[in-house]
């Protein structure tokens, strides 16, 4: 899709996020190792926000951690 914008000369941005380890009922589980870095929705939103504000058009198709870190895939 980002791609195809590109084509259409399309000011659309379109980044993929990675939201964090964000503690909400589906981490409340047993399990045998400790899930570290666990951040609140508040923060996860906060954080992917500024990412997002920080992007132009020439990151357009690229994945992005709330940590602002550029993540592979």
């Amino acid at each position: 899709m980002a791609a195809e914008l590109k084509r259409n000369d399309d000011d659309t941005i379109i980044l993929a996020m990675h939201p964090g380890e964000v503690a909400t009922e589906m981490t409340n589980i047993d399990i045998a190792w400790q899930v570290e870095g666990i951040i609140t929705p508040e923060q996860s939103v906060a954080s992917m926000i500024n990412v997002i504000q920080s992007k132009g058009i020439q990151h357009s198709g690229t994945f992005w951690t709330w940590e602002d870190k550029l993540y592979p895939w």
